[in-house]
């Protein structure tokens, strides 16, 4: 045989050895090398969100080891059929429901409980289970049983989480809009700081492709000459009701910058007077939520000119998530949103620009991405904790 053939042929038994091998010790430390279950190890657990509208975890634990004394109620029921309980079933043991053996070979006494209390361990070690709410992080610091752990770092599981949540990315409409729109609306007569803040909107556009948000000051001393405000509709009615908003995010695509007066960028929400067009009046402050939409602030000096700047959906703005027609949303200079008069000095412009929904095609386009998720199923999830690996139901 040629060496050359020789070699690949070795090559190949190697590579194949060793993932004999590899898979060996998987087998072994999942199957074969159990552990006990100890106090405070999740055992199973699921998203939701809570009536402020947070993302939240409710997990089971291991609270302590199975009380396995007899109920007063399973003693009751044997007392007035007239039975003397023998023992328990450990068999039909569920992780809501104990079975006892009576001395009539042809009764049994169940008891159900409501939800499930019980958890056996990889041991068969049966324990109390206890339940608990924290925040998604918190979550993440708690130890977690060794078949918790195993199905939640398990590859071969991702297809259920994928299969659980999606990602879908909604845009304003174009001109001529059919459901949503966007543009900005603004004042541009000289005026004192509240006067041009609160005053009526005198100019808007829903047709550009791309428009500056300017603040300018005028020559006269604490006169300020124009800004505007930016609003942007997406329609989101195909997310099907029954799913959660998990999170969202809203972006624009920045092509220009002028940094004065220390201000940065802030998501408020604006449901304008018609869903597919913007007038004057929209600019005006009473149709404001007035209430911050995102966590994070984009401050003018880090504004992209060359890509995406995204704002992190906070709680409010989940809410404002519609699954029934068009979401909106709207950016406004930090000072304006405050209600916190820049620093006045003489003919300067804060000033961030970007790419709308005229513009060609949707890469540079403003843009909402939700992550929405639907309903745990009963059966088939890592979430709920189906039967494998001998694991009890603990979420249903």
């Amino acid at each position: 045989m040629p060496n050359f053939l020789k070699k690949i042929l070795f090559n190949e038994y190697t590579i194949f050895l060793a993932g004999f091998i590899v898979a060996l010790i998987l087998i072994y430390n999942y199957a074969l090398n159990p552990v006990p279950a100890e106090v405070g190890q999740v055992i199973g657990a699921q998203t939701f969100l809570n009536s402020k509208g947070e993302l939240v975890v409710k997990y089971a634990f291991v609270g302590s080891n199975m009380d396995i004394a007899v109920s007063d109620n399973v003693q009751q029921t044997a007392k007035e059929q007239k039975l003397e309980l023998v023992a328990e079933d450990l068999s039909a043991r569920t992780s809501s429901s104990r079975t006892f053996v009576t001395n009539n070979p042809e009764v049994r006494i169940s008891e159900f409980i409501s939800g499930p209390q019980y958890f056996k361990d990889d041991l068969g070690y049966w324990w109390q289970a206890e339940y608990a709410i924290a925040t998604p992080e918190q979550f993440a610091r708690l130890p977690k049983t060794q078949l918790y752990a195993r199905l939640h770092d398990t590859s071969k599981f991702a297809f259920v989480k994928r299969a659980l949540a999606d990602t879908s990315t909604f845009y304003p409409d174009p001109n001529v809009e059919v459901t949503s729109v966007d543009g900005v609306t603004g004042r541009s007569t000289d005026g004192t700081w509240s006067e041009i803040r609160t005053g009526a909107g005198e100019f808007h556009t829903d047709t550009a492709s791309s428009v500056a948000h300017d603040l300018v000051s005028a020559a006269t001393t604490n006169i300020w000459s124009a800004f505007n405000r930016f609003i942007a509709g997406f329609d989101t009615s195909s997310i099907p009701d029954e799913n959660t908003i998990v999170s969202a995010t809203v972006s624009v695509y920045g092509s220009g910058k002028t940094d004065n007066f220390s201000q940065s960028v802030v998501v408020d929400r604006r449901v304008p007077a018609t869903a597919t067009d913007l007038v004057n009046s929209d600019f005006n402050i009473a149709g404001w939520d007035g209430v911050e939409q995102a966590s994070n602030r984009i401050t003018i000096a880090s504004w992209s000119t060359t890509g995406y700047n995204d704002f992190t959906l906070n709680s409010t703005g989940l809410s404002n998530v519609s699954k029934a027609g068009v979401s909106w949303y709207g950016l406004r200079f930090s000072g304006d949103f405050d209600n916190s008069e820049p620093t006045w000095s003489a003919s300067l412009t804060a000033r961030f620009t970007h790419y709308h929904a005229d513009q060609t095609g949707t890469s540079q386009d403003p843009k909402l991405v939700v992550v929405h998720s639907a309903p745990v199923p009963s059966t088939g999830s890592i979430f709920n904790q189906e039967v494998i690996f001998n694991q009890e139901v603990i979420f249903q």
